[in-house]
């Protein structure tokens, strides 16, 4: 523990890589050294059992299964970073009114939440490695989906209102669910789990996304002129890709068959440096044709293109002079 993992043994097995194949267990602890080796995660939060109804660590999973060889009768480790330590903790009550087994590892019926919780009781205030956290998850693109769908019965578990234990769900999939496993009862969203979708709504329109899904969000428009600082990577090409990128989204802005949302944002200009730095080569190979490809059917189509680019090229000749 003091070395930061959790080791088991089985030495006389060697490294086991498939346990099809390799049917030598006996003395037992296949399915133990599986769980440890496949079924363990990074992430997963590990106790250490001081007796059948007592803890004394507890710990999250940190590494990825190793092998070593001159791990003596313990050779198969994995990396902890052990937030509490030194405990005798009775979590009998935690645990669904059972004691332990004893038995090398096994999935136990404490939630994550009640477990992080008693972690948090041994930590100091100002104590580094204090678990009370956020936890942020991104979809990108999210409206390029069918999001209802695609959340299913979770489309009720990220309403804040029902975050946490008091918002559990019985998914399509809860036969798949082991007996024991936290999720067991139902699958919720922890309350310091932060979903963020990134879109752009050209791609497709927001529409496809009904309006109870996007009552469970807070919008916030990102716009190409709040993210030109991702120009400055360009060096000495920065100050001139902002100056064409501004010329030409107001031109964008202004033509009714475009507008706002058809701006042209930074990460195009960013192709700068794949194209050894030649403007005339980023609007042939990248700008223009996507502006084509936005005004398909469009019959002033070529003159708003037109327009663009004398706005793309006046900003590029000055930089020039």
């Amino acid at each position: 523990m003091e070395n930061g993992h959790i080791r088991i043994g089985w030495a006389d097995y060697g490294d086991v890589d498939d346990f099809y194949d390799f049917d030598n267990f006996k003395y037992g602890g296949k399915a133990i050294l599986r769980a440890f080796q496949y079924s363990m995660e990074i992430g997963d939060i590990v106790v250490s059992c001081y007796s059948e109804s007592e803890i004394d660590a507890i710990g999250i999973v940190t590494g990825e299964y190793e092998y070593h060889e001159d791990g003596g009768e313990f050779p198969r480790y994995r990396n902890v970073n052990w937030i509490a330590k030194g405990l005798r903790e009775n979590i009998v009550k935690l645990n669904g009114d059972r004691k332990f087994t004893l038995s090398t590892i096994y999935r136990t019926c404490i939630t994550p939440e009640a477990i992080l919780k008693l972690a948090n009781s041994h930590l100091q205030p100002n104590n580094d490695t204090s678990i009370d956290k956020k936890f942020v998850f991104i979809i990108d693109e999210i409206n390029r989906g069918e999001i209802s769908k695609i959340f299913g019965e979770l489309f009720f578990s990220i309403d804040p209102g029902y975050r946490g234990e008091k918002g559990k769900v019985c998914t399509q999939y809860q036969n798949m669910i082991s007996e024991g496993d936290v999720f067991a009862d139902g699958f919720y969203v922890p309350d310091n789990v932060y979903i963020i979708g990134t879109m752009n709504d050209i791609d497709r329109s927001v529409e496809s996304m009904d309006f109870a899904m996007r009552r469970r969000f807070t919008w916030k428009e990102i716009s190409a002129e709040s993210q030109k600082n991702m120009l400055d990577s360009l060096g000495e090409y920065a100050q001139e890709a902002k100056d064409s990128m501004t010329a030409l989204n107001k031109v964008i802005e202004e033509t009714p068959e475009l507008g706002k949302a058809y701006e042209i944002g930074p990460a195009y200009f960013l192709k700068l440096k794949n194209c050894n730095f030649d403007f005339d080569s980023l609007w042939e190979m990248n700008i223009e044709p996507l502006l084509r490809e936005y005004l398909r059917g469009y019959r002033n189509g070529k003159d708003i293109i037109e327009n663009c680019k004398n706005a793309y090229d006046l900003m590029n000749n000055e930089g020039k002079q």
